[in-house]
């Protein structure tokens, strides 16, 4: 495999892959990406935080971490940084996915 071009046939198949490691309690990890991904997503644990509202109250929210790992011969930084927000945004409101 030549790791600096790619063709087609390196790109066929399935390109994104979600991995959860939050089941097992991981806050954070590194998924490692496997050929011929462009893209995976790792899902760590949720848990309860406290947050001040905006009078100053506590409340707790639910928080999650997520992690990216994506192939730069496939997708630039920025293209990834976009996908990672609009995950971001769907899962904080899922209901968006209906709109």
């Amino acid at each position: 495999i030549n790791h600096s071009k790619l063709l087609p046939d390196d790109m066929s198949g399935q390109t994104i892959t979600v991995t959860n490691l939050g089941a097992f309690g991981i806050d954070v990890f590194t998924p490692i990406i496997n050929q011929p991904d462009s893209l995976i997503v790792g899902i760590g644990a949720v848990y309860d935080k406290l947050y001040l509202d905006d009078n100053n109250n506590l409340e707790k929210r639910n928080e999650m971490k997520i992690s990216l790992t994506y192939d730069h011969r496939i997708l630039d930084g920025l293209n990834a940084a976009k996908f990672s927000l609009r995950l971001k945004q769907l899962l904080e409101s899922p209901l968006n996915l209906l709109v």
